[in-house]
């Protein structure tokens, strides 16, 4: 596991950023890190593999800064989940945080979390961002218990999941949760481990991070081409969420703490699946590659009864969905358009 890595200095604060083909934005994302002004602060730089001149880059920023502590590692193309992986194992800070190389810091970031964390402790410390020209946030505020804020994920509460809104005590990365070769939506699979393994999670109301659209990133790029076959395909990464969470969870423990709040998550993202606006891919198409995907031991009925069973009744979508059944609901133009607002919504949290 991450936390096994004996600390070697007093380094409070690990800034974890994973780069694949990001020269244009370096500059401008290591500066606002680098101007936070944080002592006992490092940068640990992944190189996953790129073919520009990432790496060059990076080299010459940790140059031009000789006094700061900045750790640059190459690895093969991996996917971003592993290169998070790589930053964590080379990470020595108590809390370890991440950025994405598209994104910046606002000034004085760090200090506010400093500062809060002097009258305030917790296992996480979560803040806002800039993104899409509206401020993204939980909506949660002082201490929260992490298992209960978990639930509420689980049962659709709507809370950012991504990876560079918070601080993380390293003992909570542990390996198991960074899914291997994975790109897309890994924060998906990542959130509901941490949280899990988390007991308290601080909410500082300020928003001190702008999340940046760069279309030719993974998500950007993703988004830009997601009315065929391929988009589809790639959605299967989204399903395979799902067992990696019982994985790490463990069926014993989502039984006996999480079962309910868990199967209408389930049902959340079958529904996500069916939903999604793809051209050329037929209703019984889709349940068939969520059967196939996740080796389900059912039938397209039972799949059907299955979300018609667990569908939560706090929304339209899912009281006709038990009222009509599935696939009646499913031919209404009405529920698509609320399934095309609820999918707008996840690409803001995901992008």
């Amino acid at each position: 596991m991450c936390n096994q890595r004996a600390k070697t200095n007093d380094v409070q604060i690990s800034v974890c950023i994973s780069v694949y083909n990001g020269e244009g934005f370096l500059n401008r994302c290591l500066d606002s890190v680098i101007s936070q002004d944080v002592a006992n602060m490092e940068i640990v730089l992944v190189d996953d593999g790129s073919t520009d001149c990432s790496l060059q880059k990076m080299n010459e920023i940790k140059d031009r800064y000789p006094t700061m502590k900045i750790k640059i590692i190459e690895q093969e193309h991996s996917g971003l989940a592993q290169g998070r992986l790589t930053g964590v194992r080379n990470a020595s800070g108590e809390y370890i945080t991440f950025l994405d190389v598209d994104d910046y810091l606002m000034e004085g970031a760090y200090k506010t979390v400093l500062d809060f964390m002097k009258t305030t402790k917790a296992d996480i410390y979560e803040f806002q961002t800039i993104r899409d020209g509206y401020c993204s946030r939980s909506p949660y505020s002082g201490i929260m218990d992490a298992k209960a804020v978990l639930k509420d994920y689980f049962n659709g509460v709507d809370m950012p999941a991504n990876y560079w809104l918070r601080w993380y005590k390293r003992e909570l990365l542990k390996e198991t949760i960074f899914p291997a070769g994975i790109s897309l939506h890994e924060d998906v699979y990542a959130f509901p481990c941490i949280l899990h393994n988390a007991s308290t999670i601080a909410y500082i109301d300020k928003p001190l991070h702008v999340h940046t659209k760069n279309v030719s990133s993974i998500m950007g790029s993703h988004y830009a081409n997601q009315n065929g076959r391929e988009y589809f395909e790639k959605q299967k990464i989204l399903l395979l969420s799902i067992p990696h969470v019982i994985s790490n969870l463990g069926e014993e423990v989502i039984n006996r703490e999480y079962k309910e709040p868990f199967e209408r998550y389930v049902v959340r993202v079958y529904l996500f699946f069916l939903f999604m606006d793809v051209q050329g891919v037929s209703y019984e198409e889709r349940l068939d590659a969520i059967i196939h995907t996740l080796s389900l031991d059912m039938s397209r009925k039972e799949l059907e009864r299955y979300i018609r069973t667990n569908a939560p009744l706090n929304r339209r979508m899912n009281y006709l969905i038990r009222i009509l059944g599935l696939k009646n609901a499913y031919r209404l133009p009405e529920i698509k358009k609320l399934f095309r607002q609820a999918i707008a919504m996840d690409k803001r949290k995901s992008a």
